[in-house]
């Protein structure tokens, strides 16, 4: 899951499954994600 994607379900359901979770980890982790989108990841959860 893209976390543009993941930001928008996050803020729209509360919640995402564990695999979609784990995606958005993984582009965070390798430098994919901006900082702004990081930010606003967190804010979402």
């Amino acid at each position: 899951m893209d976390i543009q994607r993941a930001i928008e379900v996050t803020s729209r359901f509360g919640h995402l499954q564990a695999e979609e979770a784990e995606a958005v980890m993984h582009q965070i982790m390798n430098g994919d994600a901006t900082e702004a989108q990081i930010g606003a990841y967190l804010m979402a959860l």
